[in-house]
């Protein structure tokens, strides 16, 4: 599998696409074995090889891996980077604007956000994150994407720069609070992607199942909304009824707390996902299987 000549030099084996059930990377490739590999891919964090798991597998490995090789490579191209230093840029000069540099050690309870300043306290999307979710969206090539959290609307300029990139492709980022969605509403007019994002308010229970119908042929969702395990798995299980085959769902703070870590258990064991990947134990990436046909017995 992998050849090991020496400790720094590494020559990587095509794996065996016999091999059909993993539960996990390091079961396959040693822990000093994936440093190496990882230092020799310059995959900066959250993307290094040690801090990839491929948890489920059900198809050929060398398609995993591909996948994990083409992410590599579009987080570490000069136009990942340039539009990753736009996006930090624009949240400092965003922050200095409000005059809220510092983040909150202690932010007001989401509700309770009435003007910018306060709104900005709240969580946003890390570098890391942005580069992944750019990276992402190069790679999977999505037509139409829903985001579940806008926030600050800085998860949407990550996607909806990846989308413009591709040429094609549509974003729908769902937010509830008003002052959010016009903070998202701004940033996305600041970069003009408005022919690629649309700013859906109001609430999740409402807006999430009008715009997976609207949405469709659905192929990608971002969840990084509200937290509540009950909440996302209703989210999960009325997305599997309008995604196809080979659609992908992906989810930040896959262990946020313990009632959101056993969903994430429940979601990679569910029969419907064929393959999942989890990125430095926050993000978790899974691939549908297309959905069963019921079997119709016809008698003439």
């Amino acid at each position: 599998m992998v050849e090991q000549q020496s400790y720094k030099r590494i020559r990587i084996q095509p794996l065996d696409n016999r091999v059909t059930d993993m539960k996990s990377l390091s079961q396959l490739v040693p822990w000093r074995v994936r440093r190496q590999i990882s230092r020799y891919l310059q995959i900066p964090d959250p993307l290094k090889m040690r801090g990839i798991d491929l948890v489920k597998h059900t198809g050929k490995l060398r398609e995993a891996r591909s996948l994990l090789f083409q992410i590599r490579e579009n987080s570490n191209s000069v136009l990942c980077r340039n539009i990753v230093g736009e996006i930090e840029q624009d949240k400092i000069d965003t922050a200095k604007a409000l005059g809220n540099m510092k983040a909150d050690p202690n932010p007001l309870p989401s509700t309770m956000f009435s003007t910018e300043a306060e709104a900005l306290r709240g969580c946003a999307t890390p570098a890391a994150g942005g580069k992944l979710l750019f990276a992402l969206v190069r790679t999977l090539k999505p037509l139409n994407v829903i985001e579940i959290g806008a926030a600050h609307g800085y998860g949407a300029l990550y996607i909806g720069s990846a989308l413009r990139e591709n040429g094609r492709g549509k974003l729908y980022t769902l937010e509830g609070m008003a002052v959010r969605i016009q903070m998202s509403q701004a940033a996305v007019a600041r970069f003009g992607l408005e022919n690629y994002v649309e700013v859906v308010g109001g609430d999740f229970a409402d807006t999430f199942p009008r715009t997976i119908q609207a949405a469709r042929p659905l192929n990608m969702i971002f969840s990084d909304g509200n937290k509540e395990p009950i909440m996302t798995r209703n989210q999960f299980h009325m997305a599997l009824d309008v995604m196809e085959g080979n659609s992908h769902m992906f989810f930040d703070d896959i262990n946020f707390s313990r009632d959101i870590a056993l969903l994430w258990q429940d979601i990679v064991n569910h029969e419907r996902v064929s393959s999942c990947v989890t990125f430095d134990r926050r993000w978790g990436l899974i691939k549908l299987f297309p959905p069963r046909k019921p079997f119709i017995l016809s008698h003439k």
